[in-house]
């Protein structure tokens, strides 16, 4: 996805019929936030927006863990309370390859696919055949908005 392909909030310019959805603008602009992150911590390392998480095991020295970005590589303690051996834990560190800028990315674009995918279906809202379909889809989204419950641009109108 091109840097500047998803920066429109859908229902505005897509649909041009509906006006501005709080809740479809509120979310989108949390995803720009997301992608606006990944990209920063991508280019802290480089532009390399896919980690991984290692798990070697030596017989005479057990097991050591590490996440591998770009060309750093980042120890991490076994397990809690042992000597810092690295920034993290291992389970820490595995979280962070999860979340690499990558899967954020990916997940955004999902996110927005559905954003964009809702604006223009549900365009049409003289078409009574859609409304079940477009109430259950605006359900999801303000599902998935409710991880940001805590911003102060949230409506708690938008709980489900």
């Amino acid at each position: 996805m091109a840097d500047n392909e998803h920066h429109h909030v859908p229902t505005r310019e897509v649909v041009g019929l509906a006006p501005v959805d709080p809740l479809i603008a509120f979310y989108w602009a949390r995803l720009d936030e997301a992608e606006t992150k990944a990209r920063a911590a991508a280019q802290t390392f480089g532009g390399a927006p896919d980690w991984q998480f290692q798990r070697l095991t030596d017989d005479d020295f057990g097991t050591d863990y590490f996440l591998h970005v770009a060309d750093r590589t980042i120890p991490a303690a076994t397990r809690p309370g042992e000597e810092d051996t690295g920034p993290f834990v291992a389970s820490e560190l595995a979280l962070i390859a999860d979340r690499d800028p990558q899967a954020v990315l990916d997940d955004v674009g999902a996110k927005k696919a559905i954003l964009d995918d809702y604006a223009r279906y549900c365009a049409d809202v003289d078409n009574p055949a859609r409304e079940l379909i477009c109430q259950v889809t605006r359900d999801v989204i303000k599902r998935l908005a409710t991880v940001y419950a805590g911003h102060p641009d949230y409506d708690p109108a938008w709980r489900p």
